[in-house]
């Protein structure tokens, strides 16, 4: 049972260590309760609480050149400078099954960011199974990951549970750079960001995503320079890729956009996914804010499958989804979601429907099921075997409402029972090319002008 002072110091060596409570210890260098250097352990059944790297990282263990198979053990109370409880570096191989982590903390040290409140690891591999991370933090402002931080990192987290971790600046709970990700089956719930990520940020990375739940997460306002977060749950960027698949996200928000998933410069594929009352709040401090209420996608290809978008809001624009970029969507369904313009999706760019439903989807000003403004004049929205039914629009379109750009609407399209001001199912202005055929419009309404279009 070592305590004060560094528990135990390890190099070029092989071995188990098990049943060991480690507390107390403080060292200004790594690894406060044991290093391990150019070695291979098992640890198991163990205990370690309240050890501290002062000015480095790794509060109870830090790996260097090292295998660690850690089972079955607790992590409690711990900081360092990054990595509060784990550091591993320099193709280091942590593998981590049954464990417990709780107010773990990466705090900085002078001239140090704080990234990885409970594991760090850099230019290694770590592996995670049926583990729990709660009341982690990273509290120095710059880079983040309130549970845990990647940096060229190869991470594969199974069965996991993330709960209300915080990072002041990026990524709430999960923090990756230049890394390869697979989350499955993991659960990130009250998570927060004091910027961008309230759930996962991931920049230059590749992410696959599946069967993972990811509930009331919020990317806040950043109180340092008074900007809001993007991405109330997720948050790419940086030539990222990601793959998310049968996951949920729910009641995340965010103040500026992207209530669950913000991508920029990334390239996105959702599949067999539901989003469900999340939320893009209009900041009060910054007012280009507010866009869409469940995904953002800046700049990036998009394709979107099987996926259901219910009850979510934006303040402004897109209240399921907007975009300013092309891609498609097919056999999805947009239902009661709401915003300023664009109740179910806000669009820019070029944009193809397949066997998509939109119902009762709310704009208060124009575009009860989607806006689409194009600027370019020359990009396509093309509709084909797709849904229009209740929809609303306080003012233009109560089913579409587009300007310029070129529609196509094609093969057993219906527009029933939407509602608008002017162009009760659709309203077009300055549209380069339309073609509509084989599409049935039904008892839509207008109060001033074009009950079924105008």
């Amino acid at each position: 049972t070592p305590s004060n002072g560094r528990g135990f110091k390890i190099s070029n060596s092989t071995g188990s260590l098990d049943s060991l409570t480690v507390f107390n210890n403080t060292n200004g260098d790594q690894g406060a309760a044991i290093q391990l250097t150019n070695s291979d352990f098992d640890l198991a059944d163990s205990f370690f609480q309240t050890n501290n790297a002062t000015e480095e990282h790794g509060g109870h263990i830090a790996l260097y050149e090292s295998t660690l198979d850690a089972s079955n053990s607790f992590f409690w109370a711990s900081s360092a400078a990054y990595g509060g409880a784990i550091w591993a570096d320099h193709n280091s191989v942590l593998n981590v099954t049954t464990c417990d982590f709780q107010d773990n903390e990466a705090a900085g040290a002078w001239g140090i960011d704080g990234w990885g409140g409970a594991i760090a690891v850099q230019d290694s591999t770590v592996t995670i199974t049926d583990s729990t991370f709660k009341d982690a933090y990273s509290n120095e402002w710059n880079p983040g990951g309130g549970a845990i931080g990647l940096s060229g990192a190869v991470a594969n987290i199974n069965t996991t549970t993330f709960e209300d971790c915080e990072a002041e600046q990026n990524g709430g709970s999960i923090y990756a750079y230049a890394s390869t990700v697979t989350l499955n089956d993991i659960d990130i719930t009250g998570s927060k960001s004091g910027y961008n990520g309230g759930g996962v940020w991931a920049s230059d990375s590749t992410v696959n995503i599946l069967d993972s739940s990811f509930s009331n997460n919020e990317a806040e306002v950043n109180f340092f320079n008074g900007n809001s977060g993007y991405g109330g749950a997720l948050f790419f960027d940086d030539t990222s890729i990601a793959d998310v698949s049968s996951s949920e996200f729910t009641k995340n928000k965010v103040g500026n956009g992207g209530g669950a998933l913000f991508a920029d410069e990334s390239d996105i594929t959702i599949s067999e996914c539901t989003f469900a009352e999340n939320d893009a709040n209009q900041d009060s401090m910054q007012s280009d804010s507010g866009y869409g209420g469940a995904v953002l996608i800046e700049d990036g290809e998009f394709d979107i499958q099987k996926t259901e978008f219910t009850s979510n809001d934006a303040d402004v624009a897109g209240g399921a989804f907007y975009t300013n970029e092309m891609g498609t969507i097919s056999k999805s369904e947009f239902t009661t979601n709401s915003a300023g313009y664009g109740g179910a999706i806000y669009l820019h760019g070029s944009l193809t429907l397949d066997e998509v439903v939109f119902d009762s989807n709310t704009a208060s000003n124009s575009g009860g099921a989607i806006r689409w403004r194009n600027e370019q004049r020359d990009e396509d929205l093309d509709i084909s075997n797709s849904t229009f039914k209740g929809n609303t629009a306080g003012n233009y379109g109560g089913g579409l409402a587009l300007y310029a750009g070129n529609l196509f609407a094609s093969s057993l399209n219906t527009f029933t029972d939407n509602q608008g001001a002017d162009g009760g199912a659709l309203s077009v202005v300055e549209i380069k090319e339309i073609e509509v055929q084989g599409t049935l419009f039904c008892h839509n309404t207008a109060s001033a002008n074009g009950g079924g279009a105008r």
